[in-house]
């Protein structure tokens, strides 16, 4: 792990076989050999003109209730993007934020949609 380092290139045939990064204080630049990237990606949401829709932003953040909807009607948002009370922003948190606003929505545009989808054990065989 290299803290302040940004991946540059990624060098190899078939396979990785080196990296280039680059030092965010520095400027300096260096190849390493490498066999595998993992990425752990973050950043700061940007909402440029999504702050014109007449949605309730807090902290650069689109404010959502329990099923991740917006003040706006059929408007859900998830991720970084998105904040509520105890908002924690990991990648597995906003995945299952995913599942979680999909089955509301769902709900939303079919009422008679069953929020809770079940468990693939509860199906049964055929």
């Amino acid at each position: 792990m290299l803290p302040y380092h940004e991946l540059t290139a990624l060098h190899g045939t078939e396979l990785v076989e080196g990296a280039t990064v680059i030092d965010n204080r520095s400027d300096e630049e260096m190849t390493l050999e490498v066999d595998r990237v993992v990425l752990a990606l973050g950043f700061l949401a940007n909402l440029g003109p999504v702050r014109e829709w007449g949605l309730n932003i807090h902290r650069n953040a689109i404010q959502v209730d329990k099923t991740f909807m917006t003040n706006l009607p059929a408007v859900y948002a998830v991720g970084d993007i998105a904040t509520y009370e105890g908002k924690l922003k990991l990648i597995a948190t906003a995945t299952a934020e995913a599942a979680v606003a999909v089955n509301y929505a769902k709900n939303y545009v079919d009422p008679k949609a069953k929020v809770s989808p079940g468990h693939s054990s509860h199906k049964r065989r055929t």
